[in-house]
């Protein structure tokens, strides 16, 4: 491929010369060869503008109005590709364009370029080009031309040598009459030369081609079904999401080719066996989606090229696992959770070095919040069904796609802080600072700003009256012009971005860029740009970086003489391990020169390089700034794998109930803003022993008219409710003691109640109390001997008022009186409680209240002789305002004292992790209703802002309109401009924590940390204390995911249960490989012996979906500890003694805790030295005592 590369050794310094290109010295090695680099002189990081007189590159892709009047395809814009096609030792580019020839421009060294576009015999060109790839499609060394048309057919070009070419007019077998758009290459069935996908759109849309009538659902749908007209069944499909139909027009199907190895392409059918549904069998008919980029690259890590493809409007994005006959099988379900809505560009890298492929995706969603706030939202607003696993959301935002080595993604685009670039098109990662960590690079911007509402209004008027179709279409060219600065992303290390003031250079002035790629253009080892502008010259930007760096090219065998399929890994002092993969096309539209740079801060490093048919280059470096040629002829096979074992989980799937979809309710009737739905709050979960053998067994919580389960079986009768919290125990043999709340929400204005049942362990009800609690909902149950007389007393917490939210329900204590419940305190002013905890926080020997709420803090009750007290701001936990959700209690820190751990929202939402937010409530349209407006502090207007589009504000306060005259107006307007008089009286709950946290117990204060980045990645919402490894330090396992959210919202799905294990330091550790793969709505967690192995498992339950129990992989020891009355244990603290007379942490035995979770009474122990016996403090406050460990490591504890 690389020409001027490829003369070989005969001495150990050979010179290369050609055109104007300096000499260049190559020092040969065993299977590669080098030569220094210069990189002397340099004054920034980041990029400089090189201007197009100087550098020669002035071909301009012009699009005139007209063309895009007949077509507005052509305002996505065309590609670049950079490679030496001439052989000279210097990449040359290639400019696409739309309207006038291609332009072939040859590097002449010191950013001098040439137009050779005469020469190389492709000036007489007069077709619209959208894509080009430079590859060696026939493996004869040298860098053939494939360009893709957005009007069809494509056309390849094939290098003669010396940078001249000659068209293939139909031997290529790749000149389909398609539109297409992006190419990328790989070897795909393995056999050693490059195949090719290509990605497709469609010659013009439907709207451009016919008047708005004749496309009308009247016009197109077969009268009386959901099926189109015969004339339109090759355009249209509807299909059924929910209870919404959605019309997709249909666009022109991608190609896959198969290369014969001399440059011909044999196209593969779709449904003949090479591309299987998540099943593995053969899909049975042919995708038409609206593909804007393919690309090729191995995300599996098994050596064989996987395939993503980029599609735009509502056509889903499609994961192809590579199998490695030419074949693929689509992703499963879960293996992406959500996709960017209207895809244009994707790229690979392992963007936190943990040695897995990860994806990042662009979409269009601005940075700017003004400009965010009068524009409209692309996506189809769609819901799948409740507990639908395979419904995969499309969000108008970018998409990072962390992975996790088990082809399942987690998305992270906003805690990362990079779901917003503008209106994007292409991205690429680049390690622009060449600190080791892989930076993104995005083009921005298009010729109108077609979201722009106000715009959207005026054309809807002028629509109606304009006299033509021809007329009505010219509309389009009063849209207000969107260029745009591109935009860069540098990667702080931690999986966090930063926005850099003028995209280090690569985005200091506007303009409308489409295409971009990258290469070397100066020889100097790093990487410059080329854009392709619209209606102006390419951008062309020298990368100025200072830094030391590893360059690294291949050679490698023909026919894939660039190695494309290779995986390059670094590894140097001081850095992190570097990865690169040899990508070809694939960028929107364009294509990279084939070399990857690396940082390097000192030697020694080492190059490994794992080329496609399996050989393996090692290379050692020893000195920085340096260009490596790997010779794939000097590589060899390796003699066995070395391959890491996979770590075993801890956990597997043991069983799982069938699900039990909920009813759907439309919360927003009754109160439109809304921040998420309230009635998707369960199911709870209990673990109880029903009959007294030492077995536990699970009880479900119920949806509105549903049973409740034990062990899987119905038991009771329904509620009419939703059942809230649950807390079931033993109180005599033969008798379980369950009571639940029961939501009166959806039955609005109907009251709500507290039950109290009495059963047999067959379920049969014996006894039932019922206890009103009134209009207000109640949340979580906890019980614990709040007086000390010996029982257990109900503490129920009051959650919100329906159709007044977020005003909050008084919370209840009920006192126990010989099995029955009477009131006995009322407590107001906690705010929306929605976790709730007893345990003895202070060490007085009396049970205390710890309480999670939301637009709230952690509450503290102490328990005293006058009742309870609130306490929180005394204990400094006033100022920590969150979206508190489940709390648990355990000693994380080994000082015997109970530090608390509650679930929040996390730092993946639109939720910034530092921003204000506010919900504003009253009646403020004086409808007798409250009304909710949300808000956020934006620091650059020192004020609080709206958070919803003023079309839903108008839709629920309706008198907001006479506020405002536009969409410009409203997204410069703060909420106390909106409504003036009515804003200063509303009432205002507040959150500035988002992250789910431990708070430490330091005596007379508790010290606020964040769990682990992990734990932050989606929305926490069931903690719960136990020590799953065994070794003497209190893990958590948490419970994640909310879907609950406003369709305008995306949902926050990135968790599946997380086990974070506690080093005794009151940090944690997040388990590589817990096992747990909660895909939906995680709520409760239960923790017991539920199949009597004498191993705790851990159920999880999902809202709408099945509840999953996980037991352990294998078998470790530990201390069970047994109650001879379950009652007992309620609130006595626990822990190991040492035969050093040391003591383990504290284990507090709750009733009730996390979210509508309860554990087991008999716990289980771990230990790290010789233990000896158990110390138990009983909830009467009574002095500690021992009791001797038995042989069996099992402890049975009677209250005496």
């Amino acid at each position: 491929m690389y020409a001027g590369y490829r003369i070989w050794a005969i001495v150990t310094v050979i010179t290369i010369a050609g055109c104007t290109h300096p000499t260049t010295n190559w020092t040969q090695g065993d299977g590669y060869r080098y030569r220094e680099l210069s990189v002397q002189g340099r004054s920034r990081t980041g990029f400089t503008e090189v201007d197009s007189q100087r550098s020669g590159i002035v071909a301009v892709n012009a699009v005139s109005q007209d063309a895009i009047i007949a077509n507005r395809h052509m305002m996505h814009g065309s590609g670049i590709a950079i490679g030496d096609v001439t052989g000279y030792g210097l990449p040359d580019v290639f400019v696409a364009r739309l309207s006038g020839p291609d332009v072939l421009y040859q590097n002449l060294g010191d950013w001098r370029f040439e137009n050779i576009s005469v020469h190389a015999g492709l000036d007489s060109a007069t077709r619209a080009t959208a894509g080009v790839v430079m590859a060696d499609l026939d493996g004869d060394q040298d860098l053939d031309l494939l360009l893709t048309m957005p009007l069809g057919p494509g056309a390849v070009y094939r290098n003669l040598g010396g940078g001249r070419f000659e068209l293939v007019p139909n031997a290529s077998g790749l000149n389909s009459s398609y539109a297409s758009t992006t190419a990328a290459l790989a070897d795909v069935d393995r056999d050693g030369d490059l195949d090719a996908y290509i990605a497709r759109y469609k010659r013009i849309a439907l709207a451009d081609s016919l008047p708005p009538a004749a496309i009308t659902w009247e016009a197109v749908l077969s009268e009386g079904e959901q099926v189109p007209k015969k004339e339109f069944q090759a355009h249209y499909r509807f299909t059924q999401v929910g209870t919404k139909v959605i019309r997709s027009e249909l666009a022109e199907p991608d190609g896959l080719y198969l290369n014969d190895g001399s440059g011909h392409f044999a196209p593969v059918p779709w449904t003949e066996g090479a591309f299987l549904d998540t099943a593995g069998k053969p899909i049975t008919s042919t995708p038409q989606d609206w593909a804007l980029t393919a690309k090729f690259y191995d995300v599996t890590g098994d050596g064989i090229a996987d395939l993503y493809v980029c599609n735009d409007f509502d056509s889903p994005d499609a994961l192809w696992i590579g199998i490695g006959n030419g074949a693929f099988r689509h992703a499963p379900d879960h293996a992406l959770r959500k996709t960017s809505n209207a895809t244009m560009s994707v790229d690979f890298s392992d963007v936190n070095r943990d040695g897995i492929v990860d994806l990042f995706m662009t979409d269009m969603l601005s940075r700017d919040y003004s400009r965010r706030l009068r524009q409209r939202n692309t996506r189809i607003p769609l819901e799948g069904p409740p507990g639908d696993l395979s419904f995969r959301p499309q969000e108008m935002q970018n998409a990072l796609m962390v992975g996790r080595g088990d082809t399942t993604f987690t998305e992270l685009a906003w805690y990362a802080q990079v779901a917003a670039s503008d209106w994007s098109w292409a991205t690429s990662f680049i390690d622009v600072d060449l600190d080791g960590w892989e930076d993104i690079l995005i083009t921005t911007g298009h010729v109108y700003d077609v979201q722009d509402l106000d715009a959207q209004v005026i054309e809807q008027r002028r629509m109606a009256s304009a006299p033509s179709w021809q007329a009505a279409r010219r509309l389009l060219l009063h849209f207000p012009p969107l260029a745009l600065e591109n935009v860069a992303f540098r990667n702080r290390g931690d999986l966090t971005f930063e926005d850099m003031p003028g995209g280090w250079g690569f985005g200091e002035s506007a303009d409308v860029a489409h295409g971009m790629a990258l290469g070397d253009l100066d020889g100097d080892g790093d990487l410059d740009i080329v854009t392709n502008r619209l209606n102006a010259p390419p951008g062309v930007y020298r990368n100025s970086g200072k830094e030391d760096r590893l360059a690294v090219m291949l050679e490698g065998e023909p026919p894939n003489t660039g190695g494309v399929g290779a995986d390059i890994r670094v590894h140097c002092a001081g850095l992190p391990e570097q990865s690169k993969q040899m990508s070809l096309g694939g960028g929107y539209l364009s294509s990279n020169q084939l070399i990857a740079v690396f940082a390097m801060r000192s030697a020694p490093c080492r190059i490994e390089v794992s080329w496609p048919m399996g050989k393996h280059s090692s290379v050692n470096v020893d000195t920085a700034n340096r260009l490596y040629v790997i010779e794939e002829s000097g590589a060899t096979h390796p003699t066995e794998l070395q391959s890491d074992s996979p770590m075993a989980p801890l956990y597997t799937l043991h069983s799982q109930s069938e699900p039990r979809p909920e009813q759907e309710f439309d919360d927003f009737q009754l109160q439109p803003l809304l921040p998420w739905r309230l009635s998707r709050r369960g199911p709870a979960l209990a673990a109880v022993d029903v009959d007294g053998d030492g077995r536990f067994e699970l009880l479900e919580g119920a949806g509105r008219s549903q049973t409740f389960r034990l062990q899987g079986r119905s038991i009771l009768d329904p509620l009419s409710g939703d059942a809230t919290g649950m807390i079931a125990l033993p109180i005599s043999p033969g008798r379980i003691r369950l009571m639940v709340g029961e939501s009166g929400y959806e039955r609005f204005p109907d009251s709500s109640w507290v039950h109290i049942y009495d059963i047999a362990p067959n379920g049969r009800e014996l006894q039932h109390q019922r206890i009103p609690f009134g209009l207000g909902v109640p949340g979580p149950l906890s019980v614990a001997d709040i007086d000390l007389d010996g029982d257990l007393d109900l503490f129920v917490g009051g959650h919100f008022i329906p159709g007044a939210y977020p005003r909050a329900a008084n919370s209840h204590i009920y006192l126990n009186e010989r099995g029955a419940y009477r009131l006995g305190e009322s407590l107001s002013g906690l705010g929306a409680v929605s976790g709730s905890v007893f345990g003895d926080m202070n060490g007085d020997g009396r049970v205390d209240m710890v309480l999670a709420t939301e637009w709230g803090p952690i509450r503290i009750l102490i328990n005293g002789e006058e009742g309870f007290s609130d306490q929180t701001e005394l204990y400094g936990l006033q100022s920590f305002q969150g979206l508190w959700r489940g709390v648990s209690i355990g000693d994380f820190d080994g000082d015997r004292r109970l530090d608390i751990v509650a679930s929040n929202a996390g730092w993946n939402s639109r939720y910034d992790r530092s921003t204000k937010v506010r919900l504003h409530y009253g009646d403020f349209d004086a409808n007798g209703t409250t009304d909710i407006l949300e808000s956020f502090l934006d620091p650059d207007m020192n004020s609080y802002r709206p958070s919803r589009m003023l079309a839903d504000l108008i839709s629920a306060i309706p008198p907001i309109q006479m506020r405002v005259t536009s969409h410009q107006d409203f997204s410069t307007t703060g909420v106390a401009q909106l409504m003036p008089s009515t804003m200063e009286n509303a009432g205002i709950v507040e959150t500035d924590i988002y992250a789910s946290s431990i708070l430490l117990n330091r005596g007379d204060h508790f010290e606020h940390r964040p769990l682990p980045a992990e734990a932050q990645y989606s929305a926490g919402i069931s903690p719960v204390v136990v020590d799953a490894n065994l070794d003497g330090n209190e893990d958590v396992i948490l419970s994640q995911n909310w879907f609950a959210y406003p369709l305008s919202t995306p949902r926050q799905d990135a968790g599946r249960g997380l086990l974070l294990l506690g080093q005794g330091d009151g940090t944690f550790t997040p388990a590589l490989q817990s096992g747990f793969e909660v895909y939906g709505e995680g709520r409760a967690v239960s923790v017991g012996d539920f199949d009597g192995d004498g191993q705790d498992e851990v159920a999880f339950s999902q809202h709408s979906g099945a509840t999953l129990v996980y037991r352990k992989t294998s078998y470790k020891k530990g201390i069970s500890v047994e109650f001879a009355s379950p009652t007992d244990a309620i609130g006595a603290i626990l822990c190991v003694v040492y035969s050093d007379g040391s003591r383990g942490p504290a284990r507090l035995v709750t009733g009730g805790t996390g979210y509508s979770s309860q554990n087991a009474t008999t716990t289980t122990l771990g230990f790290s030295g010789t233990p000896v016996g158990v110390e138990v403090i009983w909830p009467d406050g009574r002095q500690p005592a021992t009791v001797k460990l038995e042989a069996d490591s099992k402890v049975l504890l009677t209250m005496q």
